[in-house]
């Protein structure tokens, strides 16, 4: 096999780079815009029995664009940007762009280090040792469970949800879903000796719902640090002065099919670390 040699091509993989970056920029404002301009709203609303506040997001007007849309756009350009990197790789290694198995080339991406190898040999079949390294080098294989177990699911790595998320327009369209936060800081009932604060945010986090509806994203109570079931808590006849707080801050993301989910805050975070890829392989030559 003849393999070609000189310095990887990633000029296609960072045009799509840079895409990402512009359909962001586009995201971002597009979503502060609308929190801004009151088309979705934070609200609180007490309970007319018990010792409880809930926090809603509602949805008040449309945004300017279609906010799932255009971040399946952000993860599709990143996901490509990877998978056309892999390319470059198996073309340095000897491969054509119309051979045999050109049609099957893509970014290994796994979060489990037994599967590392049959996926590498699948995806960049004519990578060389040192590529195989260095494709393996980036990878974000899943932590061990938490002993004892976490209450909450696991969270996969950044990089395998971004591998999930950056094909689903292939089928559908995210979904826009949102968190309600509060902090104990910004809330403050004045707690007898035995009184407990609980503040539960709901997860996952809900679809928005549509326009002029509004859904429960969060909830603050005050319950009695022996109650014997979770949602036992006071009623208003207790007499415990609790203020109405403000409203949640509203935290938004997107939700595939499978319920894989990645939030808004963190889209930065996923073209830092595609970005951090390119840069290093764009350093690299063929053999």
């Amino acid at each position: 096999m003849v393999m070609a040699t000189g310095r990887l091509d990633l000029t296609d993989a960072r045009a799509k780079l840079d895409r990402a970056i512009e359909l962001h920029a586009q995201l971002s404002e597009a979503l502060v815009a609308w929190q801004s301009s009151g088309g979705v709203e934070a609200q609180v609303r007490p309970s007319h029995e018990f010792i409880c506040y809930t926090g809603y997001a509602k949805v008040n007007a449309a945004p300017s664009i279609n906010l799932q849309m255009r971040a399946g756009e952000v993860l599709h350009a990143l996901r490509t940007a990877l998978d056309y990197t892999a390319f470059q790789i198996y073309t340095a290694g000897g491969g054509t762009p119309d051979g045999e198995k050109a049609h099957t080339v893509q970014f290994p991406i796994v979060t489990d280090p037994a599967k590392w190898e049959a996926t590498v040999k699948g995806r960049v079949s004519n990578a060389w040792p040192a590529a195989v390294a260095e494709l393996r080098a980036v990878q974000q294989f899943a932590p061990p469970p938490k002993d004892p177990p976490s209450p909450l699911p696991p969270v996969e790595p950044l990089l395998s949800r971004l591998a999930k998320l950056g094909g689903t327009d292939k089928h559908r369209n995210l979904a826009l879903f949102a968190t309600g936060a509060w902090s104990q800081s910004a809330i403050g009932p004045e707690l007898g000796e035995h009184d407990r604060l609980e503040i539960r945010l709901y997860l996952p986090g809900p679809l928005l719902p549509a326009l002029g509806h509004k859904v429960a994203v969060s909830q603050t109570l005050v319950k009695p640090d022996y109650a014997p079931h979770p949602n036992d808590m006071y009623r208003w006849e207790y007499g415990l002065h609790f203020e109405r707080p403000d409203p949640p801050e509203l935290l938004f993301g997107f939700r595939a099919n499978d319920e894989t989910e990645i939030s808004a805050r963190e889209l930065p975070g996923a073209i830092a670390l595609v970005a951090s890829i390119l840069d290093r392989f764009d350093k690299w030559t063929a053999p």
